[in-house]
């Protein structure tokens, strides 16, 4: 049983109350029989996407070229899509034109997968031209007509048939899976934020491993990404793309450096995928002094997620290590030189500059790494008299 929203109906009954269809479609239907609350709702009509914008109070005319009009609401936005045709596709991405018209079916069947193509309103009920349900209920992605002619207008559905897959735990229907293997060529017209944007969602969905045979057949190859395995263990992670970027980095032999330069990483994720293969050098030698020197590289957070990708990599329980990492920050013992009870102010006064007053704080660090008790003022400065004096 579908339940639409009240705000999603009042936007369908608007539309229909000026003269026009109007019905949820896509995803939000897909989920909504899969009784999975949905992220977002989309919804499409035959208004022509300039009426739709003045039907509205609160509009943003975020791809009127194309139909689309986004609906502002408190609950949250809508894109309202008049129905369309498209035509030839630019870099088997984007289409070159859109032609708007009046029938749904037509509309629907230049969607990319069964069940993404079905609609519904509470007038007509669910509308399924392509056995869309039916798919749901043999947990398949099938596309929508032939595959070969989807995949060549937009081939970034190739990695959306593995995210699907993936996420909701589907096989693929083999005629689309033989066709996305065909088709993989064309995936180096796509945009490399698109391409990561996929590869992200399937690594965070139910069977990551998806990916694995796609990789091996060299499909990736254009992001110097040539072999997987055991991609299995990214599933027994937490789902967090950062921690499950970085094992599938691990799993498929990949320069980290080269793969956040091909994929366009954001400064963030790009730092930590460094700093974590700072960790990995420690190669699981998780005593005391390590673990403060791994903080001294990173942070809590990031060491924790080194500790938990190492126990689940070579299965090896680190519950110890754990306590252990939590203990240090909770005795506040030192792992920065920002963390010593002394400063570089202070050092100066004791006549040192320049650069010796850097080499002195590292010195102080790493003795109070080997013993916490060191850092108090005093101690601190019987250090640095016995270091001068050297």
């Amino acid at each position: 049983m579908i339940i639409l929203p009240k705000y999603v109906n009042e936007i369908i009954s608007t539309l229909e109350k000026n003269g026009y269809d109007a019905y949820a479609v896509g995803g939000c239907i897909r989920d909504l029989l899969l009784g999975k609350t949905p992220l977002d709702y989309d919804v499409t009509t035959n208004c022509p996407p300039e009426i739709t914008a003045k039907l509205f109070k609160k509009t943003v005319l975020t791809g009127i070229k194309h139909g689309t009009v986004t609906v502002v609401t408190n609950e949250g936005n809508i894109e309202i899509t008049t129905f369309r045709t498209d035509g030839g596709y630019i870099n088997n991405r984007k289409p070159k034109t859109v032609e708007f018209h009046t029938n749904l079916k037509q509309d629907l069947t230049r969607r990319d997968f069964t069940i993404n193509a079905m609609c519904y309103n509470k007038k007509s009920g669910l509308i399924d031209d392509f056995c869309g349900i039916n798919d749901l209920e043999n947990k398949l992605i099938k596309t929508v007509g032939t595959p070969e002619k989807r995949f060549n207008e937009d081939a970034l559905r190739i990695l959306r048939a593995l995210r699907f897959s993936s996420v909701l735990n589907f096989n693929i229907e083999e005629n689309t899976l033989n066709a996305m293997y065909k088709k993989a060529y064309l995936l180096s017209n796509i945009s490399r934020e698109r391409i990561f944007s996929e590869i992200s969602k399937t690594l965070l969905g139910n069977r990551p491993e998806k990916l694995e045979e796609f990789i091996n057949l060299g499909n990736l190859e254009f992001l110097n990404i040539n072999n997987a395995k055991n991609l299995k263990l990214i599933n027994k992670l937490p789902k967090k793309i950062n921690i499950r970027l970085f094992m599938f980095c691990i799993l498929c032999n990949i320069n980290i450096e080269v793969f956040c330069t091909n994929l366009k990483l954001n400064n963030s994720l790009r730092q930590y995928l460094k700093t974590m293969k700072l960790l990995n050098d420690f190669k699981g030698n998780f005593l005391k002094e390590n673990i403060k020197k791994m903080l001294n590289l990173s942070n809590k957070e990031t060491t924790l997620d080194y500790i938990i990708f190492y126990e689940n990599y070579f299965n090896i329980p680190q519950n110890n290590t754990i306590i252990t990492l939590n203990n240090i920050i909770k005795n506040n013992e030192p792992f920065k030189t920002s963390m010593l009870n002394i400063t570089g102010s202070d050092i100066k006064k004791l006549g040192y500059s320049g650069k010796k007053i850097g080499e002195i704080l590292n010195f102080l660090l790493n003795e109070c790494i080997k013993n916490p008790d060191l850092n108090t003022y005093p101690k601190l400065c019987d250090i640095i008299n016995k270091f001068k004096s050297n």
